[in-house]
């Protein structure tokens, strides 16, 4: 964590290191570092414990008689230990001199002089699991994934493979192969958190050809291991915003009613939808594709719910439709389905506003006749 020739800081204590900082009301805010002196040419490296000052690299203690322990020897020796000398500083009292790490930050100094950390500060950690806002956020981050594969799951529920939806499939398997990491680094201990940074840059890269249109991510992503938390929060948000697009419900299927006399009705509760998406209807029957696409382009009314009779009755126009030559990749692909977009106007748009919602009728029987209304977000050109 610190430079080369450190010890691992798991061996500083309190007892074999004199860690102290006196702490004033003028340092609420302040981050404290844990500092070590360089070692620079031409400067002390070592002091002995009994100096006054302790600024070396370095800090020596004389062991008076020593014993030897080689086989066959019974002498005894003074010889010289030495330790690192770690400091803790706050910042205006740091230099070039010194390799440092932020290690605290002050919350508050009560006028009883206890000090109060902050609790948002988190420090650098060399292992992992004993991050506690990284894991955190990884259990939120396979929250969300694990969400995702169940609802696409459910939408690809047929087991065939069509164009359609190739996109949701390779996407399912994208966040399947992460979830299942994610679950496998929060299982370990002693995991750097470079390799679980390595691991979330890869899924933000991947994602990106999916949901941003230059198909890469943006900024420039580094890992500092000293700001191991905006390095981490910085991935993190890029992360979730993408992974709420992902998981915004593009397609919205409406509920279709069976009437009297043929008619189907589909009432729109939110009118929202009437603005911001566009509509597919998914038609399927006992009778060859072709013939029912047919059908419905000759034979089919579709308009609202107060002027369904009027358009059967007295042959007017309603809703233009168009054939779609597959499902859009919004909504599920069925096979011996055949989809036609709902081509509705301006005007067409502020009368369904106030009405209750669709209706369509079909002239003639066709048998096992199903229709399927489809509302999708930001298909409403």
């Amino acid at each position: 964590m610190l430079p080369i020739l450190t010890p691992p800081l798991t061996d500083i204590t309190t007892k074999s290191h004199n860690l102290v900082i006196t702490i004033e009301p003028s340092d609420a805010g302040k981050t404290i570092y844990l500092a070590l002196a360089l070692d620079i040419d031409r400067t002390d490296i070592l002091c002995f414990e009994e100096d006054k000052v302790h600024l070396a690299r370095l800090i020596a203690k004389r062991e008076r008689d020593v014993p030897n322990t080689n086989s066959g020897e019974n002498s005894v020796a003074d010889i010289v230990v030495t330790r690192h000398n770690f400091l803790l500083l706050r910042e205006e009292e740091l230099n070039e001199g010194y390799s440092v790490m932020p290690i605290a930050q002050i919350g508050a100094v009560a006028d009883s002089g206890s000090v109060t950390l902050d609790s948002v500060f988190v420090p650098t950690y060399l292992h992992s699991h004993k991050n506690l806002f990284l894991v955190a956020q990884l259990k939120e981050l396979n929250n969300i994934l694990n969400f995702r594969i169940v609802k696409l799951s459910e939408k690809l529920s047929d087991s065939t493979i069509q164009v359609a939806e190739l996109g949701d499939y390779l996407m399912l398997g994208l966040i399947n192969r992460y979830y299942n990491r994610f679950h496998f680094f929060l299982s370990q201990e002693k995991v750097h958190p470079q390799e679980i940074y390595l691991e979330l840059i890869s899924l933000a890269s991947e994602l990106s050809i999916f949901m941003k249109k230059e198909k890469h991510i943006n900024g420039d992503f580094q890992y500092n291991h000293k700001l191991q938390k905006e390095s981490f929060a910085l991935l993190l948000h890029e992360l979730k915003t993408m992974l709420s697009a992902v998981l915004e419900q593009n397609s919205i299927k409406m509920p279709i009613e069976a009437r009297k006399y043929g008619i189907y009705v589909s009432k729109i509760e939110d009118k929202t939808l009437i603005d911001t998406c566009g509509f597919v209807l998914a038609v399927s029957s006992d009778i060859p594709p072709e013939k029912l696409k047919k059908m419905v382009m000759d034979n089919l009314k579709i308009g609202t719910i107060e002027t369904i009779r009027d358009l059967v009755n007295y042959h007017l126009a309603g809703y233009k439709i168009k054939v779609l030559p597959t499902a859009p990749r919004q909504i599920p692909y069925r096979v011996n389905h055949t989809y036609f977009q709902l081509d509705i106007s301006a005007e067409e748009k502020k009368v369904l506003h106030t009405s209750g919602g669709m209706a369509l009728h079909l002239t003639g029987e066709i048998e096992g006749i199903e229709y399927h209304l489809w509302a999708i977000r930001g298909n409403n050109d």
